[in-house]
This record gives structure tokens, C-alpha cells and sequence, in this order.
């Protein structure tokens, strides 16, 4: 028989535990007792007063290969077995993580491999989190018994006990009864026991205050092991039995059945109770009350209440502060969040490069704390400090530190260490940015929280230069980040102006220092997390109204637009003038290969006016496109929303159905098929277009090359399959 003794902190379930434990061994069982406590005091009264080292402080000085069981089971009174779980430290790490890797020791090292009659396991206040609720769990307890008083957090902290009970089991029984441990409350044995007719259970034993107690305790035995004969010590011997009659059947197991917030203000505060006794032995018999009605409450939340999170606010945040040049971002979590971010950064950048030489290392500027099981339960501040301080043995000014959801979930208190270092070390800023992996959203929330740290940096006294001009928002994972700038480049030395800072994309912390000399932001596209740093930075740069543009009409409109707003114009007209020569030949030569094809775009996003502006150029047919995410995702439609039939929620039965109605010469689309399409030519369309003039042309192309070559390959025509 195993069984779990829960109550609120400080109720004396410890007291109660060991007694119980040495109650079974007197009546010649077999006897476990595990206490799951940071304060490792509940088998103390077991072993003689004396404390022993827990299985947290085990494993932290001794490696995996050298553990045995014997060092952390230790015999007590009449041989029962004692083992303490320990925990970390007050206020670091965490102990509900902490009595999980207890139990995975204690099974790897075999202790379920030794046959006892009674396992007792001794467990931390409240049902707060799911490292706590462990021994509620059926592999671990048949029974659970819990402790309370007559004080109203006590009986409050029991109600809750109940909802974890129910939360594991549902309407099956596994709750032995309620112990009643009494502090001298007025009314309490009625206080109780109203309580336990109201949700059906039990008071199966009633501990008086008495000084039997503390006497016993102080000399560090149990009542009864000091005081066998005592009244006291009696009713745990009674309790002992009890338990023993369940595991025989002769006694009956109980489901949770909690009160509801008010029922338990109503019964307890107002004291409006069903019957005022419950006890075993009373008068009164037990009844089960009449069933409650309560809302029903969905453990893993209600669908269609939040949107879908794409990636996580820690790679998004860590991405960003990757790309200031001259300063390290420190990932404080497992090797595994910076490995996976390093990947990210280090594969986008080789598609785009040939060389390595000429790569942009981001992911050379990204470290990790490393954190593992051990920091998850002792906390990880330590790891981060050692951490910060290598870096900063590098003569790096500046650390970005980055949170992950292991050091979200256990709190670790990453400013207070990131201002001691600071103290430490004056000229350097440890900068947190509190991602908390995807606790705080996205993949673009990462983004957004890395700008907003960034821009703090900024110096508001700078004066803006008539020449000079910021960009915002590029996507540092598309392949043709850095192309597209050289082009924006280009673009804007042909009316004579140049780039100051690049937030946040191969910058520096001076550039971002002196963001202020330009005071115009050029977007790199018009999205939610672009336009979010736009916001973030209204008071020191105006926002320029175009995306970055792509294709010859797209083009022509920003750069007009851009020579406008700086006094540029004719430098403008003459340059759109030449580039419409060049496009009108390109035009002519496409032409004959795409005039009049029929084309079908499935989509992402409809913002796609310059693919669609080169389509029509090329006098090609546009007979529908399909978007992938529905209307209220999709963000602004495109310009061709009234005569060009925009289909939402599109997917792949519906490119079926369009395949065979429409009859398509060319299907394009952000992802290829999985299965080829006989007869049907299919072309990829950039998540990230190129920017210039030349963007829709040279995508044309490649559509003329696919017009010229067969739709189905010769190969598949002699009977192979993929």
C-alpha cells in the first residue's frame, strides 16, 4: 500500500507522517518513508533527530555512474526506510522539478525493485505546480490522505489538494479520508467537519494538541516510539489499521469532489454547513451531499482563443541581438534553444554565400549557459554569471542576455545578476531581454523585444543629416537579406542618399548610437512586426510609407515616392526613365513565350502586386489566387482584389479541384506539390522577393524556360515513379 500525505505547508504533516510510518513498522510492516520536502526534516524523527543528505544533494557531488541506493536510503526506527528529495536553495531554482528527478533516481537506481508493505511519501504544502503533484500519481500512491485544522487557508489548501486529486483521477476514487490535526481554532471540529461532509469524505483520525508531542520530538523520536502506550500515540496505531483495512477492501477509497470558490466562502467563512461532524466513530453518519452543478472548467484551454505561435520569442529575440557586430548575446537556457538559433543563422547565410569568408558569423556572436536538469532545480543564475563573465574577458562591451523556458519557468532573477555585473564591471551593459522561450509569444514578439532593448541605446541629441536615411525590419533569415539591401544600396546612392543604421541587421552599437543622424526610416516590408518597430521608434525617425520594392512598377513608385520626400525628383525621373527602356526590351522577348498563359498563384499572402503587375505586363492571364490563411490573417489585399478572384482558406483539395476546372499553363506557389501533377509546370514564389527593377523579370524567365520545356519529364514517360 502506498500513500500520500498532503496538507498546507507548516500543518505537521511531517509529525503526522512519521508517527503513521512508525505505527505501520510496530504492527510488523515493512515500512518506506520518503519525504518530499526542501526542507528535508520528514524523517528526522525516524533516525533519531539526526538529518541526512537528500537525493539532490546526492546526485549534485556524485556522477551518474557512481550512485548507488544504500548511500540514499537510510534505516530507522524498526528498520523503515527513510529517503529525503531536498531541494534548491529558498528563492532559486525549482522544487516541483526538483522531487521529479527524485523519483527518476530513486528508479533508476532500483528502488522499485525492493518490496514494501507500506510506502509512505510525505509531500510539500500544496498541489502547485506538477513536480508536487508526483506521488499523486497513480504509478506512485494508492491513497491520499490529507491533513488540515480549522483554520480557513488550511481547509482552503485541502480544497485544492482535491481539484489536483481530480485533475489526475477524475470521478475515480483514491483519497483515503481527512486527518484532522487540531491548533485550538474556535469551532473547529465543526469548521472540519462541515468541510468534509461537503465535499463526501471522511475525518479518519483526529490529532489533539497536546504536548506529548513536542516532548517526543525533542528528544527526536516520534510519540510512538517515546510514548507507545499514550492515548496519542493510539490513534496513529487506529489511523495505521484504518489504512490497512483499504488495501484489504474492507474500507472504501473516495473520488475528489472540491468545492467551488464561493461554496467554500459560504461553508467556511459564513459557516452555512451541511452536518457539523463527520469523525470516524461519531454519531452521525456520513453521507455523500447532493451533487453540485459547476461550470466546467478545460484543463488545456479553450481552443480558438488565441492565434497560432510561429517559432519562439527567444530565437526571434537572439536572432536580432546576433546581428550587432560588436556585441555577444548570451542564451540563457540548454545548449540545444543555441544550437538550434546558431543553425538557423549559419544555414540562411551558406545558401546565400559561396564563400565562407565572406559570411556574417552571427551565429559565432551567440553563447549558451547550458543549462540542464541541475539548474532547472537549483536555479541558474550562477551558470549566467560565470557566463557573463567569459564574455566579458573578451573585452565586449555590450551583452545581450536572452531568456529561455526553462530559466522563465523557475525564475531565475537574470537582472538582479545582470545589474551585479554591471556593478562590477562599469563600462559594460548586460542587457536582458525576458523572452522566456515562447512564454511571451513569437517568433516577431522576439523581434520586437530585442528592437525595443536596442533602442535604448539610441541618443535622442543626435541631429538628423538631409542625406542619410535608416532601415527597419529587414528579415535576417531570408536568403536574399543582404542582396536586396546591395540593391536598396544602389537605389538610393542614384538619388544620392546612403544608409546610417541597419536596425537591427549587421549594425553596431555605435551606428545604433547615432540612429539619430538619419531621420528617415525605410521599412523593409509592411508587416505586424515592422510596423511595430516603426512605432518604437516614431519619436526619432519618420516612417516611410513604401515597403522595399519589387518589380519595375513597384520600383518606379518608392523611388519616385523616396525623391519626393527628400527633394530628389529629377534625379528619380532620369533613372526611371532609362530602367523603362531596358524593361519595355525584356518585355518584347518574354512576351513571346508567355503571352496569354494562364496562370494560378497559391499563396501565403496577398501582397502580391508585383508578380501579378509582371503577369499582366507580360499579357499572361491571372485566373485565380488561392491564399492559405483566411481573410482576417491575410493582412491588406492586393490592389487586384476586384478583378482577380482572391480565394481564402485555399488548400490543397481546392488546388486539386482548380488543377482540372481551370486547366492551369502554370501553377506558382510559396511550397512545391509533394507529387508531381502530370501535365502541369509548377514554380516556387519567394517568401521574400528581390528588390529592384528587375525582380518580376527575372522571375519571368525562369516561367519562359519552364513554357519551353515539356510539362511531364521524359523520364517519368518510360514508367518510373518517384
Amino acid at each position: 500500500m502506498r500513500i500520500a500525505i498532503y496538507g498546507k505547508g507548516g500543518i505537521g504533516k511531517s509529525t503526522i507522517s512519521a508517527n503513521l510510518s512508525a505505527a505501520f513498522a510496530r504492527g510488523g510492516k515493512k515500512v518506506l518513508q520518503i519525504g518530499c520536502d526542501p526542507k528535508q526534516d520528514s524523517t528526522r524523527l525516524l533516525l533519531g533527530g539526526t538529518s541526512v543528505p537528500s537525493v539532490l544533494e546526492y546526485i549534485q557531488k556524485v556522477p551518474s555512474d557512481e550512485r548507488r541506493l544504500d548511500d540514499v536510503l537510510h534505516r530507522g526506527y524498526r528498520g523503515i526506510m527513510c529517503a529525503e528529495a531536498g531541494g534548491p536553495r529558498p528563492g532559486v531554482g525549482c522544487a516541483g522539478r526538483g522531487i521529479l528527478t527524485t523519483f527518476e533516481v530513486l528508479d533508476e537506481l532500483g528502488l522499485t525493485e525492493l518490496k514494501f508493505d507500506i510506502t509512505t511519501y510525505d509531500v510539500l504544502g500544496d498541489v502547485v505546480c506538477g513536480g508536487f503533484a508526483v506521488p499523486l500519481r497513480r504509478e506512485h500512491a494508492d491513497a491520499v490522505f490529507i491533513v488540515t485544522s480549522g483554520e480557513y487557508m488550511a481547509i482552503y489548501a485541502a480544497n485544492n489538494i482535491l481539484k489536483g486529486i481530480r485533475n489526475y483521477d477524475g470521478a475515480s476514487s483514491r483519497v483515503g479520508g481527512i486527518i484532522l490535526n487540531c491548533r485550538g481554532v474556535e469551532n473547529e471540529d465543526d469548521l472540519v467537519g462541515s468541510f468534509a461532509q461537503a465535499v463526501g469524505l471522511p475525518i479518519v483520525a483526529r490529532i489533539p494538541r497536546s504536548p506529548v508531542f513536542s516532548k517526543a520530538e525533542m528528544q527526536g523520536h516520534t510519540v510512538v516510539d517515546l510514548f507507545p502506550n499514550s492515548e496519542e500515540a493510539m490513534i496513529f496505531v487506529r489511523l495505521a489499521e484504518y489504512v490497512d483495512h483499504i488495501s484489504k477492501g474492507v474500507e472504501s477509497l473516495y473520488p475528489a469532489d472540491p468545492l467551488d470558490r464561493e461554496t467554500m466562502d459560504r461553508l467556511i467563512l459564513r459557516g452555512d454547513g451541511p452536518a457539523k461532524s463527520a469523525i470516524m466513530g461519531s454519531e452521525k453518519t456520513l453521507h455523500r451531499p447532493p451533487s453540485r452543478e459547476r461550470a466546467s472548467l478545460p484543463i488545456a484551454g479553450r481552443p480558438g482563443t488565441g492565434r497560432l505561435v510561429q517559432g519562439c520569442a527567444c530565437a526571434g529575440a537572439a536572432i536580432s541581438t546576433a546581428q550587432v557586430e560588436d556585441a555577444i548575446t548570451i542564451m540563457h537556457g540548454p545548449v540545444s534553444c543555441a544550437s538550434m538559433v546558431t543553425h538557423y543563422l549559419s544555414s540562411s547565410h551558406r545558401r546565400l554565400v559561396k564563400r565562407v569568408d565572406d559570411m556574417d558569423r552571427a551565429d559565432l556572436r551567440i553563447v549558451h549557459t547550458g543549462m540542464d536538469e541541475r539548474s532547472m532545480i537549483f536555479g541558474g543564475t550562477s551558470e549566467l554569471e560565470a557566463t557573463i563573465g567569459k564574455v566579458i574577458a573578451r573585452d565586449v562591451n555590450t551583452v545581450f542576455v536572452v531568456t529561455t523556458c526553462p530559466s522563465g519557468i523557475i525564475g531565475d532573477d537574470v537582472q538582479m545578476v545582470a545589474e551585479r555585473v554591471e556593478r562590477r564591471y562599469p563600462r559594460t551593459n548586460v542587457v536582458v531581454i525576458p523572452a522566456d522561450g515562447n512564454m511571451s509569444g513569437g517568433f516577431s514578439k522576439g523581434i520586437l523585444e530585442a528592437c525595443a532593448a536596442a533602442s535604448e541605446f539610441i541618443d535622442p541629441s543626435v541631429e538628423p543629416e538631409p542625406d542619410r536615411v535608416n532601415i527597419i525590419g529587414e528579415k535576417n533569415l531570408a536568403t536574399n537579406r543582404d542582396l536586396n539591401f546591395n540593391n536598396v544600396t544602389d537605389l538610393l546612392a542614384s538619388i544620392g542618399l546612403e544608409v546610417n543604421c541597419r536596425f537591427l541587421s549587421r549594425t553596431s552599437m555605435n551606428k545604433i548610437n547615432m540612429f539619430g543622424r538619419a531621420g528617415i526610416c525605410l521599412p523593409a516590408g509592411l508587416d505586424q512586426t515592422a510596423l511595430g518597430i516603426a512605432n518604437m521608434l516614431s519619436p526619432v525617425g519618420e516612417l516611410f510609407k513604401l515597403p522595399f520594392p519589387s518589380g519595375f512598377r513597384e520600383t518606379s513608385c518608392w523611388l519616385t515616392a523616396l525623391a519626393e520626400m527628400t527633394g530628389r525628383e529629377r534625379k528619380a525621373a532620369k533613372i526611371i526613365k532609362d530602367r523603362r527602356e531596358t524593361y519595355e526590351q525584356n518585355k518584347r522577348e518574354l512576351g513571346r513565350h508567355l503571352q496569354g498563359k494562364k496562370a494560378l498563384i497559391v499563396s501565403m499572402t496577398p501582397q502580391l502586386d508585383w508578380a501579378i503587375d509582371t503577369m499582366l505586363d507580360l499579357d499572361m492571364e491571372v485566373m485565380k489566387v488561392g491564399l492559405l490563411s483566411s481573410r482576417e490573417e491575410a493582412g491588406p489585399m492586393s490592389q487586384y482584389a476586384d478583378n482577380i478572384d482572391f480565394q481564402c482558406n485555399y488548400d490543397h483539395t481546392c488546388l486539386e479541384n482548380d488543377l482540372v476546372d481551370l486547366g492551369p499553363d502554370l501553377v506558382l506557389s510559396h511550397r512545391l506539390p509533394l507529387y508531381a501533377h502530370e501535365s502541369f509546370r509548377f514554380d516556387t514564389l519567394p517568401f521574400t522577393p528581390d528588390v529592384g527593377f528587375d525582380a518580376g523579370i527575372s522571375l519571368a524567365r525562369r516561367w519562359a524556360n519552364l513554357m519551353r520545356l515539356p510539362a511531364v519529364e521524359g523520364w517519368r514517360m518510360r514508367g518510373e515513379k518517384v
